[in-house]
């Protein structure tokens, strides 16, 4: 798009509502013991190479949730993801859901109102960067508003999700509800003190509202299974017998090309390696003219999945042979 780098939408929320005050003890722990609880219900497993895997599986039940919401749908409540890290360490991490409930609390507590902003920053045919301002506010005695304190969050939202039916990328028909909601919430997030947020994984442990997450890594691991929406697969290449001519072929502008090795760099694949696979693979002589547009997104979406260099190695072997 021509004005990707400008504001192109921007909806302002603004909500006031009585709050009754309530007292919220706060508690102050370093470490909760979850040994001494009873055996969770709520809970998954998958394999991972690298632990961004696990918190992009998290991001998606997250999505999950937020679409369930929007259609009505009944959930078993989770206010904390819980994962062992690596190295063996208990990881205890706020759901979108317990963001909610830490922010009904804290605003209750000083019986404040927020008032939230949402920008589409750019937006494209595969993804949408949404920014959002949360402000707490409160009144005085005299009626007099005051600023608390604010906060901005950012998410890039894939607009794509892989279909199993259809075997393929298609189109998210909730891109921009889960991107806003996610934004928000990460804005949400930074408004909380952390003495709240240990409280309310102590009281999650307590109450059951603990999704239990055992990860298995993994140097060779398959692909994460994460929740139905937003998941994806690495898969091989359509291969291309026909000949690629500048007349037939799908010609990249120069935005495109650039977008292409940009990824390539931030996956930190070797550029050459990439350039053989692909013109080997599509029968192409240049990296700036396709088969068609199909297979251009085809190329760009399994970049974008690669989690590691060995994922892409693999496949250049396989095809080098």
């Amino acid at each position: 798009m021509e004005n990707e780098d400008k504001v192109i939408g921007e909806v302002k929320v603004e909500e006031k509502k009585e709050v009754t005050e309530v007292k919220v003890e706060e508690k102050k722990t370093e470490k909760v013991e979850v040994a001494e609880t009873k055996k969770p219900e709520k809970g998954g497993a998958i394999e991972v190479v690298e632990e961004t895997e696990v918190f992009t599986y998290l991001d998606n039940l997250d999505q999950k949730s937020i679409i369930d919401d929007i259609k009505g749908v009944s959930k078993d409540l989770a206010w904390v993801y819980a994962f062992k890290d690596k190295k063996g360490k208990d990881h205890y991490d706020l759901t979108k859901d317990g963001i909610d409930e830490c922010m009904r609390q804290l605003t209750a507590a000083q019986k404040a109102f927020t008032r939230e902003s949402i920008q589409v920053l750019s937006n494209d045919d595969r993804e949408v960067l949404f920014s959002t301002k949360v402000e707490r506010w409160a009144l005085d005695p005299d009626g007099r508003e005051h600023l608390l304190d604010s906060r901005i969050g950012l998410k890039r939202q894939s607009k794509m999700k892989w279909s199993k039916e259809k075997n393929r990328m298609v189109i998210d028909p909730f891109w921009f509800e889960a991107g806003g909601q996610k934004a928000l919430r990460n804005a949400n997030k930074r408004l909380i003190p952390t003495e709240m947020k240990m409280g309310l994984i102590e009281d999650a442990v307590k109450q059951n509202k603990v999704f239990y997450l055992n990860v298995a890594y993994k140097k060779d691991a398959k692909p994460v299974e994460g929740a139905e929406v937003g998941e994806s697969k690495v898969k091989k290449l359509p291969s291309n017998k026909e000949p690629v001519s500048e007349e037939t072929g799908y010609k990249l502008s120069p935005k495109q090309q650039k977008m292409i090795w940009a990824i390539v760099r931030d996956k930190k694949i070797d550029k050459d390696k990439f350039e053989e696979y692909v013109k080997k693979i599509c029968n192409m002589d240049t990296m700036a003219i396709y088969p068609n547009r199909d297979i251009f997104q085809e190329v760009l979406e399994i970049l974008k999945d690669f989690k590691s260099i060995e994922e892409f190695n693999s496949l250049y072997e396989s095809a080098m042979k």
